[in-house]
C-alpha cells in the first residue's frame, strides 16, 4: 500500500479518509485507541489522517489558533500509539498559507486585504506556516508517514484569488513547507476547481492532491490526464451518497470516481472528514462497495 502513496501503481487502490468523527468511530469500533483501530479495520482503511487540536484564537493573526505545546505532544502520542496498533499509512493534517489565515482573520477582511495588503498577508502566512511545518515535523518524527497541508484555494467555479496573486504570495509559502518536509510525501487538500493552478501545485513539490470535488468538475481521471499522473490523487467519490440514495447510487458514485488503470489513485470521499451527521452504517456500506469495485475486500 505505501508504494502506491509514493507513486507505484498497484492492483488495488488504497483507501481511507483524513479523519472520522468520534461518534462514527464509537459505533463502528468502540471508544479509545482500540475502538479506532477496530473501526479502521472494519472499514478496510489503508490510510488515515490525524490533525492536532488548535488553541483558542488570539490577537496576533500570525500566531492565533495554532496548536500549543500540549496539543503537539498529544498529537505525537496519538501518532505513536496508532502506528504501533495498525499498519495504516498515517497522514498528519496541518494548515497551509491561504485559507488557514483567512479562517483566523475572517474571509471578508482577508479578501479585502488581498487587493491592498497582500504582502502583509504573506508575512503572516509565512509565520503561521513555520509553526505548522514544525508541527508536521514533530508528527513525522513520532511516526507519521506523510503530511497533508489543508489549504482551500478555490470554490466550485475557480480560485478564490487571481492565480497570479496566489503564485506571488502564497505558493512560495506552500513550496517552502513542502521542501522542509521532503523526507515524506506531502499532499495538498484543496476543495474547489483547481484547473488554473494544477501546474503550480505540481511545481510546489506536492506528491498528491485531495479531495477532488466532483461538484467542481475535479474528476480523478480528468485531473490525472491533465497532470500526466505525476500527482497521486485521493478522494473523488461524491460525499452526498453518504446522506442520500441507496447502494446503487453509491456504486454509481464510486464507478464515476475510479480512474482507469494504471492510476495513482487513493479511493475515498471528496469530503475527507465524515462527521457526526453521517450514518456510520452508510459509511460502512460505501466502503464495502469501494472494496467490491476495486477488487479488494474490507
Amino acid at each position: 500500500m505505501r508504494a502506491a502513496i509514493h507513486g507505484g501503481p498497484r492492483d488495488r487502490h488504497p483507501r481511507g479518509e483524513l479523519g472520522l468523527a468520534p461518534e462514527l468511530v464509537e459505533v463502528l469500533g468502540g471508544r479509545g485507541l482500540r475502538g479506532l483501530v477496530a473501526a479502521l479495520d472494519r472499514l478496510g482503511f489503508d490510510l488515515y489522517g490525524l490533525a492536532p487540536a488548535c488553541a483558542a484564537g488570539g490577537g496576533d493573526p500570525a500566531t492565533a489558533a495554532l496548536p500549543d505545546a500540549a496539543a503537539r505532544a498529544a498529537l505525537g502520542r496519538r501518532v505513536r500509539s496508532l502506528r504501533d496498533a495498525t499498519d495504516c499509512f498515517l497522514f498528519v493534517v496541518v494548515g497551509g498559507s491561504f485559507s488557514d489565515l483567512a479562517g483566523v482573520i475572517g474571509w471578508p477582511r482577508f479578501l479585502g486585504m488581498l487587493h491592498r495588503e497582500a504582502h502583509m498577508l504573506e508575512a503572516w502566512s509565512r509565520r503561521r506556516a513555520g509553526v505548522w511545518t514544525a508541527v508536521a515535523e514533530e508528527a513525522v518524527a513520532s511516526g507519521a508517514h506523510g503530511v497533508v497541508i489543508a489549504d482551500d484555494l478555490a470554490h466550485a467555479a475557480g480560485t478564490f484569488a487571481d492565480p497570479r496573486v496566489l503564485r506571488r504570495h502564497f505558493f512560495p509559502v506552500l513550496a517552502a513547507m513542502v521542501a522542509a518536509l521532503g523526507s515524506v510525501p506531502v499532499f495538498l487538500h484543496a476543495d474547489g476547481r483547481l484547473d488554473a493552478i494544477l501546474a503550480d501545485i505540481e511545481q510546489a513539490g506536492f506528491a498528491g492532491l485531495h479531495p477532488l470535488e466532483p461538484a467542481a468538475g475535479m474528476r480523478p481521471a480528468r485531473v490525472g490526464e491533465a497532470t500526466g499522473w505525476r500527482l497521486a490523487l485521493a478522494g473523488g467519490i461524491d460525499p452526498r451518497v453518504l446522506t442520500a440514495g441507496g447502494v446503487e447510487a453509491m456504486r454509481a458514485a464510486v464507478r464515476a470516481a475510479l480512474p482507469p488503470p494504471p492510476a495513482r489513485y487513493l479511493a475515498g470521499t471528496a469530503w475527507g472528514f465524515p462527521d457526526a451527521t453521517v450514518d456510520p452504517h452508510r459509511l460502512l456500506e460505501l466502503y464495502r462497495v469501494i472494496g467490491e469495485e476495486t477488487g479488494s475486500s474490507a
